[in-house]
């Protein structure tokens, strides 16, 4: 954290990406690396998404339309890393839910289709200080919590084998 008034570094930057990424590229379970899913929903492997901010900015002036622009997008990748219970039901005669054979709950890195636009933050054309950035960064942090906590449902379901004829209607 900064102090109002101060001006923001590199180093500010810097500190405030890597606490993203530390605070939410963490605990995935299931990614490409390790997905149970019939259709693979996922994106993205156990280690998350590295950010390359440090790279992609300069040592001089940095623009408010920088910063807002590279820390919604990465804030952007990192609210595809949501929590998701699997439900894996057979199915017999026609109740499609008649036994639950598994319910998991996992953080999972998910595909693009997942993800939530991020918007808000200093106005391009201000003059930000560092207590501004913390203040960004902040809602950004609440707004990637509320989706990563905000479980994604998935329900599969199958045949149960020793009912395969009643279901199908082949007996």
């Amino acid at each position: 954290m900064t102090t109002a008034g101060d001006s923001i570094t590199k180093a500010n930057i810097v500190a405030s990406m890597a606490a993203l990424s530390s605070t939410y590229n963490t605990g995935i379970v299931w990614g490409t690396h390790s997905q149970p899913f019939q259709t693979d929903i996922t994106g993205g492997n156990a280690s998350g998404y590295s950010q390359t901010l440090e790279a992609d900015i300069s040592d001089t002036n940095i623009t408010a339309s920088t910063l807002t622009t590279n820390f919604r997008a990465y804030a952007t990748l990192l609210s595809r890393i949501r929590s998701v219970r699997l439900q894996k039901w057979y199915q017999n005669q026609d109740d499609i839910r008649s036994s639950l054979q598994s319910d998991e709950t996992n953080i999972t890195n998910l595909k693009d289709s997942y993800k939530v636009d991020m918007t808000g933050g200093p106005v391009s054309e201000n003059i930000i200080d560092a207590s501004d950035l913390d203040d960004f960064v902040s809602a950004l942090s609440t707004t990637i919590n509320a989706n990563r906590t905000n479980t994604v449902l998935i329900e599969e379901f199958y045949c149960h084998s020793n009912c395969h004829g009643s279901c199908h209607g082949s007996l």
